[in-house]
């Protein structure tokens, strides 16, 4: 857990740090998988300002969700062609490093956490155009305070589902796979305990990526459906 104070605000970030390889899918979160990092956060946010005030020693009036990030621990291997610069290769080097996840849409907040970034920044999945304004793919790591706020409501409606189906008895066997390519099964060290086999009928839970406007959306149509039933 990382911190930023300024006018008796905490701002917080929450930062995993992954041996493997590790991006942060908004489109994930739509389907309740790796949650963990913005529950941490929410929790945070919720529950943790007597905790700071008592370790920090100082006024905390509330506590502000700044963000969540995969840190990148491994050694980063770069593919150039034969001959290329020493600089040009730290440069992809540091590139395979950077973070990823989502993080509050504060210039200041962002100042704070990595000084000086002009172009592309070193640490935070954040770049900058040259015309002026932040590139689309930085906009995909960013959130208002409104929709950080949106996204707590949907994490809270996530862990009530999935609190409904255990008390109900749910575990179907239903490995999530991506495409082809992407199979929970590949790796999986409980195949024996699931028993999963498409041969005699078990399916597995095929998601699709979704555009980080229409996650926005999905989570507004989710909302408004919780409120029409007066939950």
């Amino acid at each position: 857990v990382d911190g930023y104070i300024k006018d008796g605000t905490l701002y917080v970030r929450v930062m995993d740090y992954k041996s493997g390889q590790k991006k942060f899918e908004l489109s994930d979160l739509w389907y309740g998988l790796n949650v963990q990092l913005l529950l941490y956060l929410f929790a945070i946010q919720k529950h943790g300002t007597e905790r700071y005030r008592a370790k920090l020693a100082q006024q905390i009036d509330e506590i502000v969700p700044a963000g969540a990030l995969y840190i990148p621990t491994r050694s980063a291997l770069v593919n150039a062609p034969r001959g290329t610069d020493e600089e040009s290769i730290e440069q992809l080097r540091r590139k395979q490093l950077r973070r990823s996840g989502l993080l509050l849409d504060d210039p200041e907040v962002i100042e704070a956490m990595e000084h000086g970034i002009t172009k592309d920044g070193e640490f935070l999945p954040i770049g900058y155009l040259k015309k002026g304004g932040m590139s689309a793919a930085s906009q995909n790591s960013l959130a208002s305070m409104e929709q950080l706020g949106k996204l707590s409501k949907h994490i809270r409606h996530i862990l009530r589902s999935m609190g409904h189906e255990l008390m109900e008895g749910k575990m179907d066997a239903r490995p999530v796979r991506r495409g082809p390519t992407e199979d929970a099964c590949t790796w999986c060290p409980y195949r024996a305990v699931c028993r999963f086999d498409a041969k005699l009928g078990d399916k597995p839970h095929n998601i699709a990526k979704i555009k980080p406007e229409d996650f926005w959306q999905e989570i507004d149509r989710e909302l408004e459906g919780e409120d029409g039933h007066g939950r």
